[in-house]
């Protein structure tokens, strides 16, 4: 006689197949642009994309990691502006026409 408090037996043993893509999980990826910065993230959304063999979105998650290091490259680098250029910049005409 069976017992009757185990619980039921499965045939399912494995359900991915044995060539499956090795993926990123999204959430680690997600933790990463936390703390690493969004580009390694794009990166590794591209990796992803890869390995499913959609290069075109691969390469589109490429280039919104390398914008978002020029952007930042951009912003580390720009001179400080002064008070005076501020002003010059909102009134050209320093209020004559």
């Amino acid at each position: 006689m069976e017992n009757p408090y185990e619980p039921p037996k499965s045939t399912w043993e494995n359900p991915l197949p044995k060539d499956a893509p090795r993926l990123f999980n999204p959430t680690a990826s997600s933790m990463f642009a936390i703390l690493f910065g969004l580009p390694l993230a794009c990166f590794l959304h591209a990796a992803n994309w890869k390995a499913l063999g959609e290069h075109k979105y691969s390469s589109a998650n490429i280039w919104i990691g390398v914008v978002w290091i020029v952007l930042a490259v951009g912003v580390l680098l720009r001179p400080p502006l002064s008070m005076a250029a501020i002003c010059k910049a909102i009134m050209p005409f320093n209020g004559r026409f």
